[in-house]
């Protein structure tokens, strides 16, 4: 989506990706973002930067409360080594603020088993993939929220 200042999320650096409506109860895999991402190359961050170093950076907006709701998330297409029940929280708050754009950190690690960035760029597969998921008996559960802005970071510089 594309923001216009007049609703939700207001602004952004230009599109967004968007995960909205209301998955039923115990619904897994509702409302999925999956893409063919650009990970920087090892010009950008160099090849024997160690995985610990490095975080999944971006922006997001919750727009309705998650209540149950929950996201998985995966890179490169790794299934076994995916982010589960991921609730986006402020990197500088560790709370999920509300109506606002929120900057949030995972680390890289989280979502591979590889000691090195050059050893994970490596990994053939370009994917990115958040998928919803409402944990409970509730079928009313909304979800409203927004993903902008990824990148990795080496958070031992910053």
């Amino acid at each position: 989506m594309t923001a216009d200042g007049s609703k939700p999320p207001f602004f952004s650096t230009g599109t967004a990706y968007r995960i909205f409506g209301s998955p039923g109860a115990w619904q897994y895999w509702w409302g999925n973002l999956s893409n063919k991402a650009v990970y920087p190359a090892v010009n950008a961050i160099p090849a024997n930067t160690a995985i610990g170093n490095l975080v999944l950076r971006f922006e997001c907006f919750v727009n309705e409360p998650l209540v149950t709701a929950t996201f998985d998330m995966q890179l490169k297409g790794n299934w076994d080594k995916m982010l589960s029940d991921y609730v986006p929280r402020d990197r500088n708050t560790n709370k999920t603020s509300l109506g606002k754009w929120m900057t949030c950190d995972i680390a890289l690690n989280r979502f591979t088993s590889v000691a090195d960035y050059g050893s994970f760029v490596a990994i053939a597969s370009s994917e990115l993939g958040i998928f919803t998921k409402n944990k409970a008996d509730n079928a009313n559960v909304k979800v409203d929220i927004y993903f902008d802005n990824f990148r990795i970071i080496d958070s031992s510089k910053n």
